[in-house]
């Protein structure tokens, strides 16, 4: 499918009339049905960056910017939180740093709120307002961003001891 019709097809859940008979009728009903989701489609598209993208088929696209269909297809549900499981990952680095705005975007024209369990404190930054931080499955600092991401155990916890590794991830 193309990247419009993956998108209709997440709409499906708000078309009012679907009904094969309806349809082959064309009857006035379904053609406004198919016109409002046709409206939301280009929406979508707009808000998520994907003009370029609209004709193309889904295995043409990078998986970056398969993500970001995925993401359009979430938001077509109206959703109020949207819980992301390592959204970065599998990306190149070019489409993490489009992706920061994006999630960004999504959450404040939306209003929906994000939770995001992320490795990629770069990304982190520039999305979270507060990041609780685990070790083996155990809250070892909850807050804001920058306070929980230069705590030494956080530090400790997920780049070592080794003042090497801790140069190479820059200082924040």
């Amino acid at each position: 499918m193309s990247v419009t019709e993956t998108i209709a097809v997440a709409l499906e859940r708000w078309t009012k009339w679907g009904d094969p008979v309806s349809a082959a009728l064309h009857l006035p009903m379904v053609v406004d049905s198919e016109n409002d989701v046709a409206e939301r489609v280009d929406e979508l598209i707009e808000l998520m960056n994907l003009g370029v993208y609209r004709h193309k088929r889904i295995r043409e696209l990078s998986t970056g910017t398969r993500r970001v269909v995925d993401l359009a297809c979430v938001i077509a549900h109206r959703p109020t939180v949207v819980l992301l499981d390592e959204p970065s990952s599998g990306i190149a680095q070019r489409e993490v740093e489009a992706l920061a705005p994006l999630l960004r975007r999504m959450r404040d024209e939306m209003g929906a709120s994000l939770m995001v369990i992320e490795h990629d404190m770069n990304l982190l930054v520039e999305i979270a307002d507060r990041v609780i931080a685990l070790d083996l499955g155990a809250v070892i600092v909850d807050g804001p961003t920058h306070d929980v991401l230069n705590d030494p155990r956080v530090v400790a916890s997920y780049l070592g001891t080794d003042p090497s590794a801790i140069a190479r991830s820059g200082n924040r």
